[in-house]
């Protein structure tokens, strides 16, 4: 929910960045950028459109009595503090993916 365009603009990243690896158009070069753009951005990407069962449609109840349910859901959580864990992926490393340094900000420092 709300990262399909992060996850189109780092993947156009990654496959750009992977693809300039390559110093030919010689087909397996290219086939070779593309994997380790696939292996690359494949957890990023497994992570991100993992949702529990009856996400987002548990969020959109369509009668008053679901609209209530939800909303001492939400304020449950939020009082309890379950909210920071939630949004955190219950996880207490934060480094994580990171998105690969291609080093294009020094080659652009270099050419002005």
């Amino acid at each position: 929910m709300g990262m399909g365009t992060s996850m189109a603009m780092i993947g156009a990243y990654m496959v750009a960045g992977e693809l300039a690896k390559a110093r030919t158009n010689d087909k397996a070069e290219i086939s070779a950028a593309l994997k380790r753009y696939e292996d690359g951005f494949k957890p990023f990407v497994r992570k991100n459109q993992w949702r529990p069962p009856g996400v987002p449609q548990i969020m959109n109840p369509q009668t008053k009595w679901g609209v209530t349910i939800l909303h001492n859901v939400l304020w449950f959580v939020h009082r309890s503090g379950l909210s920071k864990w939630i949004l955190s992926d219950g996880q207490s490393n934060k480094e994580g993916w990171k998105i690969p340094d291609y080093g294009w900000s020094a080659a652009r420092e270099s050419k002005q």
